[in-house]
């Protein structure tokens, strides 16, 4: 197999998604930490454990990460309800007026990606993000789906 095409598109599509950006979305977060947000936001019943193996993040990055935004306000722990030992992450108001944000402008930033695509360009576009995703397979849905 030739693993060298799918590093190449790996790294094309980091670079078109602004995955190295010095900040992400022009906001002072990495893409980790966008992604952590956005991860929150999508999933109510998310553990700092399973957040971390998720985005296979270190689970010592994760936690100081997780700090961080826990002490800018952004998101919190808060107890289950089943399981004391157990906690789960939140955003705050501030984190969900945040993460509105940033969902807004990640929206801007594809639509501006995809300007001047045709609709059969645009449907070839869908089916073979939906091919590769079936064939790589969906660790984990987001709520909803």
């Amino acid at each position: 197999m030739d693993v060298q095409k799918i590093r190449a598109f790996n790294r094309y599509y980091a670079r078109i998604l602004g995955v190295f950006d010095k900040k992400y979305l022009g906001v002072d977060f990495n893409v980790t930490e966008v992604r952590i947000i956005g991860e929150i936001d999508r999933n109510d019943s998310l553990t700092a454990k399973e957040l971390a193996d998720f985005l296979s993040v270190d689970k010592g990055y994760m936690s100081r990460m997780l700090q961080n935004l826990e002490k800018k306000g952004l998101i919190q722990r808060v107890k289950s309800e089943t399981d004391a030992r157990e906690k789960f992450l939140r955003l705050t108001a501030e984190g969900e007026e945040l993460n509105i944000l940033l969902e807004e402008k990640a929206d801007r930033r594809i639509l501006r990606q995809i300007e001047g695509i045709n609709e059969k360009e645009y449907q070839i576009l869908l089916d073979a993000m939906e091919k590769i995703e079936r064939i790589m397979g969906r660790p984990m849905q987001d709520k909803g789906e």
